[in-house]
């Protein structure tokens, strides 16, 4: 009923003819992992970010991790580009990822307190305080269509 196991390899490197050097390891078994996600899940809405933020400078790639991250410990699903990419490149991962909504943050998003908001499927756009979408919940769908 293990999910992952590992321990010390001391050794293991030198009886394959290397030199003796310390080591460790584990391994996990993927079924068992999968096993434990949840099952409530919306029926169609597997894997689907609720938010996708987009970034426009380097500013804007720091804040939208800080961002980013206070969400995901709420439970919204969010996704960004792993660096600062151009906004049609990330557009374009938003509209594969089929995201929800997208978030647009840079250093003028930053100096105003503001970012933009694209609802994906109305095309609608509006401005949202940064700090209101940080404080964001599960019903942030409220604050977004205000």
């Amino acid at each position: 009923n293990s999910i992952l196991g590992g321990g010390r390899y001391d050794g293991l490197v030198e009886e394959l003819g290397g030199p003796k050097i310390p080591g460790f390891g584990f391994a996990a078994g993927m079924e068992r992992i999968v096993m434990l996600l949840p099952d409530d899940v919306p029926e169609g809405d597997e894997g689907k970010p609720h938010l996708f933020i987009a970034t426009m400078s380097e500013q804007g790639f720091n804040r939208g991790i800080e961002i980013c991250m206070a969400l995901r410990r709420k439970g919204i699903r969010v996704s960004m580009a792993t660096e600062t990419k151009s906004l049609n490149v990330q557009m374009r991962a938003a509209n594969r990822e089929n995201a929800t909504f997208v978030i647009f943050i840079g250093d003028e998003e930053i100096r105003s307190g503001a970012a933009g908001i694209k609802d994906m499927r109305s095309g609608k756009q509006r401005s949202v305080g940064l700090e209101e979408i940080e404080s964001l919940s599960e019903g942030f769908r409220n604050v977004i269509y205000g």
